[in-house]
Order: structure tokens, then C-alpha cells, then sequence
């Protein structure tokens, strides 16, 4: 009928009566893709428009298909991700353009339809395609914030941002799951860029709702896993400027808990690739911003300090051994306040194997220095260890 050289579009609507009066949906969906092809051609003033209010129409027919008893998903499921991929890209031209909106309400609509879909879907559409359709219910939230009239819908940032994490997330476990390839470094690295945009929208929910504890608890809680994510990103790309980085951005961030940062321990111990002075460099600034954020475990503290004084004293300078014996006081002044927790399951317990371990690092660092001749220093090595044999069961204080 198209390809007739006398087509008239009013031939298509008398076919979209005629399906739609002997509810053949397979019938009114084509006679509709036809319909917004020849408006693709056309390019009317109102095409825009036009274009969204079919686009609209289709959606709604192929949900309504797939609700039907039997319905082939595999088949519908992309059929569906076209149409809304097509209103975005719709939209989005009209973003740029600088045009005034003129289907906001229907725009609305879309982004609900492809979020609640996707919702819908947990469970039973492929990885991918929820992947996918998660990261277009999130496009088209982003194009109805850029064309708001007014202020954007109140609950569109919260959406977004669950839409773009299950995105982001989806794209990450799949692509982490790939062979080594210049594609799939690629891919990663654009991966750290959205983590940014994502962290960010979840901390602008989060001053825009302080008041709502649940809303709270959602947004830190997916900030925190981006920013775990976009860690592993970094260590697996070798950007360790980048991942230190992260780290430091994180402080004054009073929604990070103590396991965002063991996480990021963990995923620079383990990386057997990281160089000592990143791992110097990280330790301390988990130590530091864990400290300061009063998110401090103890016994967490004491093995991360353990970690940076033996990377200190590995080198042998005499500027690190001065850092060394300042952490290692530190450690003296914590004892003095947990030192008399004994319960062993708490993580206000200093534990037994990390106190004789400072003790015989400042005797033994002590005796390095008397050795060497550099006394003073070695003085207070001694001090240290007298100091810490308070707290350590059995220690030969004496001989000391």
C-alpha cells in the first residue's frame, strides 16, 4: 500500500480503523510503524508531536501484548525497546533544539511505561534487555528533566537514579564477565564516567530529601556500591591516580560506612599489580577518613596501621621510620582508650596478635637503630615498646 504510487496516508488511518474494529493487534502494530515511517518522510511542523502520540500508541498495544496469555516476549521485548529508543531519540532532538516541549505529559508517560516494564520484567526478560531497558526508562527521565516547563516531576531523580545503577550495574557485571580486549577496557573506562553521574544525581536526592530516612538509606546505599564499582574499575585498569583519587573525594561524605572502605582496602590488597606506594598511599587515607568520619573499627584500624608501618619500615629511610613511629603512638593512644575491651568479638578490641606485633616491630626497629648507630632514634623506638607493654599480656617488660 506504501509503495503504491498513489499512496495517501488516509489509506493507513482507514487501516487502523479496520484492525482496530476487528482487534487485530498484530495488524493495528504494523498499520502504526507504517504510519510513523511516513511521518519521518513527511517532516510537518507538529512531526514532533505526531511522532510521540504514535509512538505512545505503540507502546501501549505492544504492553498490552505482552500481557496476553502466552505472549512471545523474545519477540516483543525489543519490539518494545525500539518504540521507546525512538521517543528519545524524538525527545532528546528537541532538547538540543532548544524547542519548547510540547508533549510533556506524554513524555511522562513513556518514562513510567519503560521503567515499570523493566520492573515487570525482573526475572524473566534476558539480562540484557533489562540492562537495556533500564538505561532507556533513565534516558527518557533525563530528557523530561531537560524540557521541564517548571520544576521536574518530585519523584523522577529517585527513579533515575535506580534506573541508572540497574543500567550501569548490568553493563559491568557483563562486560567484567568478557575476555581482555582493547573494546572491553574501553567499555570499563566510559563505565567510571556514568558511575560519576550516578553518584552524583544519588547525592542531589539525598540533600533534596534528608527528611525521608528510606529514601536516605536507598540513595547511600546505591552511592556506596558505585563508588565500590567504579574502585574496581580502577584497579583493574591500572589508574591508580584515579583510584586514590575516588578515595579522597569520599571524605566529608558522612553516608560512606566502615565497609565501603574495607572494601576498598580489599581491593587494593589483593591487586597484586598495585604498587607499594599507592598501597601506602590508600592505607593511609583509609585510616585518616575513617578516623575522621567516626566510622573507626579498632580492630579494622589496627590492621590497616599494621599494613603501613610495614610498607614504612620495608624501605628503610629514615623519613619513613619517623612516620612509623608516629602511627605506631597512635596506635598507644588508641590502646589507652580500647585497651581494656577484652571481648575479642567487638570491634572496639584492640587484638592480642596485632599489640605483640607493635611491641616487637619497636623493639626490633629499636635495636636497628642502636646498631646503626643513630641513638636518639632509637631511644624512642624504646619508649614506644616499654609504653606498649602495658597492654600486652606476658611481655618481658624488664627486659625491655
Amino acid at each position: 500500500m506504501i509503495k503504491a504510487p498513489d499512496f495517501d496516508r488516509k489509506m493507513l488511518l482507514l487501516a487502523t480503523s479496520l484492525a482496530r474494529d476487528a482487534q487485530n493487534q498484530t495488524l493495528l502494530h504494523a498499520v502504526l510503524v507504517a504510519l510513523l515511517d511516513t511521518l519521518k518522510v513527511d517532516g510537518q511542523e507538529d512531526g514532533d508531536q505526531q511522532k510521540i502520540t504514535l509512538i505512545r500508541c505503540m507502546v501501549r498495544l505492544v504492553l498490552q501484548m505482552m500481557e496476553e496469555e502466552g505472549a512471545d516476549l523474545r519477540r516483543l521485548v525489543p519490539i518494545l525497546m525500539s518504540h521507546l529508543q525512538a521517543a528519545h531519540v524524538v525527545t532528546s532532538k528537541v532538547v538540543k533544539e532548544g524547542k519548547e516541549l510540547a508533549f510533556g505529559n506524554d513524555l511522562s508517560w513513556l518514562w513510567r511505561s519503560a521503567y515499570n516494564a523493566a520492573v515487570k520484567g525482573v526475572g524473566v526478560w534476558m539480562e540484557n534487555e533489562l540492562t537495556s531497558m533500564f538505561g532507556i526508562a533513565s534516558q527518557l527521565m533525563e530528557d523530561s528533566s531537560a524540557a521541564a516547563l517548571l520544576e521536574p516531576e518530585t519523584d523522577i531523580d529517585s527513579h533515575r537514579v535506580i534506573a541508572s545503577f540497574a543500567h550501569v550495574a548490568g553493563q559491568y557485571f557483563a562486560t567484567r564477565d568478557q575476555p581482555q580486549s582493547s573494546i572491553r577496557t574501553l567499555g570499563l573506562r566510559t563505565f567510571t564516567s556514568e558511575i560519576d553521574k550516578l553518584v552524583a544525581l544519588a547525592q542531589k536526592v539525598m540533600t533534596s530529601k534528608e527528611n525521608d530516612q528510606e529514601e536516605m538509606k536507598r540513595m547511600s546505599h546505591i552511592a556506596r556500591l558505585g563508588l565500590i564499582y567504579k574502585a574496581e574499575i580502577l584497579s583493574e585498569l591500572q589508574d591508580w591516580d584515579g583510584l586514590i583519587n575516588t578515595l579522597k573525594s569520599m571524605e566529608g561524605m558522612q553516608y560512606v560506612l566502615l565497609t565501603t572502605y574495607e572494601a576498598f582496602a580489599d581491593i587494593l590488597w589483593k591487586n597484586k599489580e598495585c604498587p607499594v606506594h599507592v598501597l601506602y598511599a590508600g592505607f593511609e587515607t583509609i585510616l585518616r577518613l575513617s578516623s575522621d568520619q567516626g566510622v573507626m573499627s579498632v580492630q579494622k584500624f589496627s590492621r590497616w596501621l599494621r599494613a603501613i608501618c610495614t610498607i614504612l619500615l620495608s624501605g628503610g629511610r629514615d623519613a619513613d621510620r619517623a612516620k612509623a613511629l608516629a602511627y605506631t603512638q597512635q596506635a598507644i593512644d588508641l590502646l589507652k582508650e580500647h585497651g581494656d575491651i577484652t571481648d575479642t568479638e567487638s570491634d572496639q578490641h584492640y587484638p592480642d596478635s596485632e599489640r605483640s606485633w607493635l611491641l616487637a616491630t619497636a623493639f626490633n626497629t629499636g635495636v636497628q637503630c642502636t646498631r646503626s648507630l643513630q641513638k636518639p632514634e632509637a631511644k624512642e623506638w624504646f619508649e614506644v615498646a616499654i609504653a606498649l607493654c602495658q597492654f600486652v599480656a606476658g611481655s618481658p617488660r624488664q627486659k625491655v
